[in-house]
């Protein structure tokens, strides 16, 4: 895995980490063990075919696109760390290319901050007990991991996943020209620009979209801050997230297996405590 990390402005550094053939080995086999459980190929039962007939029949890049779910915030959690970054937040992280595949990650990182007379501070010790709403983000958490994506045959809708041609200029100069690009459209991708992802809402196959938007006064590059840029956006294909049902079967896939949801609940529930613990006798 490369990384290149570009300088630090306003508590604020970008990651570009490039993935090396060896670092696809685990990811492409979890995505070839979603996509062989829903695929039918002639001559092997159902979810039985080796991942290289699999790979041939629908491709590396389907195999790769099942992968990004866990694949993305592990890699730049690993990114994070070797940098030896403190961060402050969840960073935006955006796919630039997929050959090789190549993220681009934002990363806000922790403030500098003067402790003065910090010892003089009382707090009353006290415990946020675990609540429902609690137990049902983390098991939401674990439904988008075991989410697939599918493809769909309507215009782009917030959540997508969209592959795409898009070419941007500012004036005469050209700033992003990227074939079949594969872009989440959600407020989180800051790719290119915060606010782009709104434009593609609406989008379809096939049909080129233009669109102009204006680069915030702030942005790092000082030849683009508050500048027009304007933008023709080809959307290739739709892919829409399908998540699994919420009930005993997907609790007896999750780590090492459940008999029944209302087990997984309890072992949520007793984890959130034992974190809410921990990090009470860490403050």
């Amino acid at each position: 895995m490369k990384i290149t990390q570009e300088e630090v402005v306003d508590q604020q550094t970008v990651l570009h980490i490039e993935l090396e053939e060896e670092d696809l080995g685990s990811y492409l086999d979890r995505g070839y063990r979603r996509v062989v459980q829903r695929t039918m190929i002639p001559g092997f039962r159902k979810g039985k075919a080796p991942r290289s007939i699999v790979e041939q029949y629908v491709g590396r890049e389907s195999l790769l696109n099942e992968s990004l779910d866990f694949l993305v915030p592990d890699v730049t959690d690993r990114a994070i760390a070797e940098q030896a970054l403190e961060t402050a937040g969840t960073p935006a992280v955006e796919l630039t290319e997929m050959e090789p595949v190549t993220l681009k990650a934002t990363v806000a990182l922790a403030p500098k901050v003067e402790l003065n007379a910090y010892r003089d501070i009382r707090v009353e010790d006290v415990i946020e007990d675990t609540t429902e709403d609690d137990v049902q983000q983390r098991l939401d958490e674990y439904l988008k991991q075991a989410a697939s994506w599918e493809p769909v045959e309507r215009p782009v809708v917030a959540g997508d996943m969209v592959t795409m041609d898009v070419k941007g200029s500012v004036g005469d100069a050209s700033i992003v020209d990227e074939r079949d690009a594969v872009y989440v459209v959600e407020s989180r991708s800051a790719f290119p620009f915060p606010d782009f992802y709104q434009h593609l809402e609406g989008a379809s196959a096939g049909v080129p979209k233009e669109f102009t938007l204006t680069i915030s006064d702030d942005h790092a590059d000082s030849k683009l801050a508050g500048k027009e840029a304007q933008f023709t956006v080809t959307v290739s294909e739709v892919k829409e997230q399908k998540l699994p049902e919420l009930d005993d079967e997907f609790a007896k896939g999750v780590a090492d297996g459940y008999d029944s949801l209302a087990d997984l609940r309890e072992s949520v529930q007793k984890d959130l405590s034992a974190e809410a613990q921990k990090a009470h006798e860490t403050q």
